[in-house]
């Protein structure tokens, strides 16, 4: 079992999610975007 997590932040960049396994939603953000990126990660297998 695979733990996705899904970051959203309202500064322009965090280096703390800079790495490849981190996805980052940037705010602000609408709810059609929201359910593409929820989508994105559980279709995601690893």
């Amino acid at each position: 079992m695979t733990l996705r997590i899904l970051y959203m932040s309202g500064y322009a960049e965090d280096p703390q999610l800079a790495h490849a396994s981190a996805s980052l939603l940037q705010k602000p953000f609408d709810p059609t975007e929201l359910m593409r990126r929820i989508r994105g990660l559980l279709a995601h297998t690893s």
